[in-house]
């Protein structure tokens, strides 16, 4: 199984916040590596922003797809 976890980006009037590392899917992510799901991988949108059309072809490619941030975001 696949596993995507997704840090969305800010909106425009935070944008000017230096970014925090999406400490919270970090933690997910290791917890559920250690029981065993092995193909975890993260997207940090606030760090390399990419298109709407990118985004969805990453999608695509994972079974589970987990979504964090904060509510600037």
């Amino acid at each position: 199984m696949k596993i995507l976890l997704i840090n969305p980006k800010n909106v425009e009037s935070y944008s000017g916040h230096p970014p925090h590392p999406p400490l919270g899917l970090l933690y997910i992510a290791a917890y559920a590596r250690e029981r065993g799901f092995n193909d975890i991988a993260i997207l940090d949108c606030v760090a390399s922003p990419m298109s709407l059309d990118c985004l969805a072809k990453v999608i695509d490619q994972f079974d589970v797809i987990g979504v964090g941030g904060f509510t600037s975001q």
